[in-house]
C-alpha cells in the first residue's frame, strides 16, 4: 500500500512537472473497461430476434392481434440495435484508436477519448470545472459557455448522447471516471491549474 502511494505521488509530481514544462499533457483513455451495454444489447437483440421470428409464425392465427405486437418489437429493436452499435463503435474506438486521449495544453483541452466527445475546448468557452457523482460513479463536467455549439458540431447519432449530458449535468463536456486511467479530483485540480485566471 506504501508503494502504491508512493507511485500515485510520484505519478501526480511527474504530471505537474510535464504541464510546467511542456504546458502540455495527455491522460490516456481506459483500455480496461467492460463493455456492459454493448453485451447487454447483444443479448436483447437475440431475445427480440427470437420474439419476432416467434410472432411471425403466428401471424394468421386468429385471435392473435400481430400488428401492434409487431410494430413494438421492430421500434424496441431498432432502439436496442442502435445503441448496440454505437456502444460496438466507441468501444473498438477505445481498443484501437492510439489517438484516444484527452490532451491539456496552454490553449485548452482536446477530448478525443470517445465517439462522443466533443474534440477540441478552448480556455477561454470554459466557465466551469467540476466533478458530479450518479449511481456510485464519478463525473467530470467542463461547464462551458455555448454548449449547443459543441453538440451541432457532431452528426445527427452523436447529438442525442450530448443532449442527454447536457440535460442532466448543464454541459455536453462530461467525462466519466470510467473513461479515463486517472484520478478525476487530481485531473480537476491540474485543469483548474493549467486554466488562465
Amino acid at each position: 500500500m506504501f508503494f502504491n502511494i508512493k507511485e500515485r505521488t510520484l505519478a501526480l509530481i511527474q504530471s505537474l512537472a510535464a504541464i510546467l514544462q511542456n504546458s502540455i499533457m495527455t491522460i490516456p483513455v481506459n483500455r480496461k473497461r467492460f463493455p456492459i451495454v454493448m453485451l447487454v444489447g447483444l443479448s436483447l437483440s437475440f431475445v427480440l430476434c427470437f420474439l419476432f421470428i416467434d410472432s411471425l409464425r403466428h401471424f394468421n392465427d386468429k385471435g392473435y392481434n400481430n400488428s401492434i405486437y409487431l410494430g413494438a418489437i421492430v421500434g424496441v429493436s431498432l432502439t436496442i440495435f442502435s445503441i448496440t452499435f454505437l456502444s460496438a463503435l466507441d468501444y473498438i474506438k477505445t481498443m484501437f484508436d492510439k489517438t484516444a486521449a484527452l490532451t491539456i495544453t496552454d490553449d485548452g483541452l482536446n477530448d478525443n477519448l470517445s465517439i462522443f466527445s466533443v474534440g477540441n475546448v478552448s480556455w477561454a468557452e470554459v466557465t466551469d470545472i467540476k466533478i458530479s457523482s450518479v449511481l456510485k460513479t464519478d463525473f467530470l463536467i467542463i461547464c462551458v459557455t455555448n454548449p449547443q455549439m459543441f453538440i451541432d458540431r457532431k452528426n445527427i447519432f452523436k447529438r442525442k448522447p450530448l443532449k442527454s449530458f447536457l440535460k442532466k449535468f448543464g454541459s455536453p463536456v462530461v467525462i466519466s471516471q470510467k473513461r479515463v486511467d486517472y484520478n478525476l479530483k487530481e485531473l480537476k485540480n491540474i485543469l483548474l491549474r493549467t486554466r488562465p485566471k
